[in-house]
């Protein structure tokens, strides 16, 4: 049953940032005084629909790849509406307006998607996360990074002058440089935080090629979660063993636990056994035993349960606070999209990267699944995603129309009606091409 997540994910999370774009156009028509005949959320035939005091008809269509909101003007009205005869009459006609009008409410849809992204950040960023410091760990085989800082647990501040606070952060910096020669510069810090490292780690065309790749990893970091206990759950068997909040698990059983993710495994391998763990609390050395419960995996399987949590920091801010980060992060992330964008055209990074409406259904199916900032997170990374593309020169696409008028106005007179049909056939090709090129490259990672 778990398929049938991937189209009501779709569904839903498009709706949402279409719904906000038409919106955005709808409202600014509103303002400038033109009649909107139509307002559709999907294409096709419509499913169900309504008309509004303002003789304005909303409907729900068959196809949910998209959506239009249709201007008085723009093309041939529906003769069953009487409202829109009445308006047509009045003059509150889309060709009635001025250049600059078209231009805000081709503007407008682009901008609501923004919007949108700024209050899904800042939302996120208001309600708090629970992030663990971003650590990490190198290895001999880690060879670029090890002769530089050794053996020893690092804390990253800095990634290219760029401030490191999580791990979305640092995934988001070396996320920008994929595609890019030269050299990644890290700023590092000691546990003991006596210590400030500058790192320079070299690439090449680095990960030029792939469509997924792991950029900690291939940098030779990897994060350690330390396994310090954050959480005891109450009348868990930890909390009868009395393990306590602040412990460090060293040892379990026999076994030198070196992270988060070694604990987790051992306890998950021992459901039901009767086990020694070496613990440092205030800074003594002190064993407990512990009977590992258990529980069912959800797939009929029973693991060791012991009940408790890592230690990790919660990541909030205030009102103001969050509407700032909000911004910064929707521009950042705009900034990026760009940047890929260009990497792409130009060659620097594969076109692989692109994802059409089976890859992002499949995205959409995972995150309902998960947990709602996860939802929010791609949310905000879709609206974004949809104002960027809707603003590129490309007609039949918002951006389109503000070249279309703002010739216009440079020419003081309309650009001829034959350029304009052409123009609208190119973008109808050229954004079907895409189409079929996304879903290639989704089908491609599928199969």
């Amino acid at each position: 049953m778990d398929f049938l997540y991937y189209p009501l994910g779709f569904v839903l999370l498009l709706g949402i940032v279409v719904s906000v774009h038409e919106s955005g156009h709808y409202f600014a028509a509103r303002i400038v005084g033109v009649h909107v005949v139509r307002f559709s959320i999907g294409f096709g035939k419509a499913l169900f629909g309504f008309e509004n005091k303002h003789g304005t008809i909303f409907t729900l269509s068959i196809i949910p790849l998209g959506g239009y909101v249709k201007l008085l003007g723009e093309e041939e009205t529906d003769s069953t509406s009487a409202a829109s005869e009445r308006l047509e009459r009045s003059g509150a006609s889309f060709l009635d307006l001025s250049g600059w009008q078209k231009i805000f409410i081709a503007v407008a849809g682009p901008a609501a998607n923004f919007v949108l992204a700024v209050l899904v950040f800042a939302t996120i960023a208001f309600s708090g996360s629970y992030e663990p410091t971003p650590m990490f760990k190198a290895t001999k085989s880690d060879q670029a990074l090890f002769e530089q800082i050794g053996g020893e647990i690092h804390h990253i501040v800095q990634i290219d002058g760029l401030e490191t606070k999580t791990w979305s952060s640092i995934q988001l910096a070396l996320a920008d440089r994929m595609g890019d020669s030269g050299v990644i510069q890290l700023i590092v810090q000691n546990l003991s935080k006596e210590v400030i490292r500058p790192i320079e780690l070299p690439i090449l065309e680095w990960h030029r090629d792939e469509t997924e790749p792991d950029l900690l990893s291939s940098l030779g970091i990897r994060p350690a979660v330390f396994p310090i206990i954050g959480q005891v759950a109450a009348e868990s068997p930890a909390s009868i063993a009395g393990l306590m909040k602040d412990d460090l698990v060293v040892d379990f059983g026999g076994v030198e636990v070196e992270n988060w993710t070694d604990l987790v495994r051992s306890i998950e391998d021992s459901p039901g056994s009767l086990i020694e763990l070496q613990l440092v609390r205030n800074g003594r050395t002190i064993f407990i035993m512990a009977e590992i419960g258990s529980k069912n995996d959800g797939v009929e399987s029973t693991i060791g349960y012991l009940g408790i949590g890592p230690k990790v920091e919660l990541v909030e801010s205030g009102l103001g606070g969050a509407l700032i980060q909000g911004s910064v992060k929707t521009w950042d992330m705009s900034v990026m999209t760009l940047s890929f964008l260009k990497k792409m055209i130009f060659g620097e990074l594969s076109t692989g990267n692109l994802m059409g409406p089976i890859g992002i259904a499949k995205v959409a199916g995972e995150v309902v699944q998960t947990s709602l900032t996860q939802f929010l997170t791609v949310l905000a990374l879709m609206s974004l995603s949809l104002g960027i593309i809707n603003l590129m020169p490309i007609p039949m696409l918002d951006g389109g129309m503000v070249v279309l008028n703002l010739i216009e106005l440079i020419l003081g007179k309309p650009v001829p009606e034959k350029i304009q049909v052409f123009g609208f056939q190119f973008g109808v090709i050229l954004i079907g091409g895409l189409l079929v090129f996304v879903t290639y490259n989704d089908l491609l990672r599928i199969f």
